[in-house]
């Protein structure tokens, strides 16, 4: 989704730094920056059945999300995904400009930065390497059109681990959504389960990861512990890098969806979406509450084996989401 052009803007990253401000306060900065910084999330999500009741099951076709499918092919997108993550890890915004398309559009879903345009992205990158003393691409896997990264990056007052959805049109990044977990207003690493490295099992085509992010997106809206917890193996790894808390069976994963669901009672998610590959799927949704005025969104990470989920990985910011 994101294509990036040359604007040749780079500067080292180290020097810049300022010891004294908090990485909160950076983040905001940045947002700040940008005249045209909005804030991100997706609007503000109505229950769209406040007085049903949990388990009430809603129809495929009502709980079916947007598929996020890009145009190329896996390898154009695998070349702009390595290009990418080399610049990125050299912290060059000369190296990122030529990757991304002119309508790159931008999201990071803990700060609430909403970027257009590639213009306004570049001076947004700028910014970032300036108060970057280091980065590294973690993980990375690319299917038609999208590709998923696990990312590090540290500034002088800390660290953080961001999971990137890309979506690339023509060789260019033409999106970007970042999602990490900011704790104590300190930029701090996800507690995660490493996603993305599972083997799928023989099973776990596309189309079976597709069902699967199908399953989990209707159960989210019906709010059905018991249904998400179905769709787990026996031996699944279930981490909540929001709230740290991990699992390690289908017990622990409806006993932990239970306590998402209990309140409050009009809690509804919405507008689910989800992309797809071999073995995985990340389903992306906005939970909010008309009661208290809450809305925000998260990401789930799915990993299959044999037609069920071994590795669940979910990130939000816990400051934005009703639950």
């Amino acid at each position: 989704m994101t294509e990036l052009r040359q604007e040749d803007v780079m500067s080292t990253r180290g020097d810049r730094c300022r010891a004294g401000l908090s990485a909160g306060l950076a983040i905001a900065a940045l947002a700040l920056l940008m005249a045209s910084a909005t804030a991100c999330g997706g609007s503000a999500a109505t229950p769209a059945n406040g007085g049903s009741t949990p388990h009430a099951s809603p129809s495929v076709a009502a709980a079916a999300p947007e598929r996020l499918v890009g145009s190329d092919s896996v390898a154009v997108t695998q070349k702009a995904i390595d290009t990418y993550s080399a610049a990125w890890d050299a912290g060059s915004v000369a190296q990122l400009g030529p990757l991304y398309a002119r309508d790159v559009v931008f999201d990071c879903h803990a700060t609430g930065v909403h970027v257009d345009g590639r213009a306004a992205f570049l001076k947004l990158m700028g910014e970032v390497c300036a108060m970057t003393t280091s980065a590294r691409t973690l993980a990375s896997h690319a299917d038609p059109g999208w590709g998923v990264l696990e990312l590090r990056q540290d500034v002088a007052e800390g660290s953080m681990q961001i999971l990137q959805l890309v979506e690339t049109r023509g060789g260019k990044i033409v999106r970007l959504a970042n999602y990490y977990q900011p704790i104590e207003s300190q930029l701090s690493p996800l507690r995660s389960a490493n996603p993305l490295r599972s083997a799928p099992g023989p099973a776990d085509t596309p189309a079976a990861a597709e069902a699967a992010a199908l399953a989990y997106a209707a159960a989210l809206q019906a709010k059905d512990a018991a249904a998400v917890a179905a769709l787990s193996a026996p031996t699944i790894a279930f981490v909540d890098t929001a709230s740290r808390t991990v699992g390690s069976g289908p017990g622990d994963v409806q006993r932990h969806y239970a306590e998402i669901f209990r309140t409050p009672a009009d809690l509804a998610f919405t507008h689910p979406r989800y992309v797809v590959g071999r073995g995985w799927a990340a389903v992306i949704w906005t939970a909010g509450s008309q009661s208290n005025g809450a809305s925000g969104s998260g990401v789930t990470m799915l990993e299959m084996r044999s037609g069920k989920i071994r590795r669940e990985t979910l990130y939000y910011n816990s400051s934005n989401v009703p639950f």
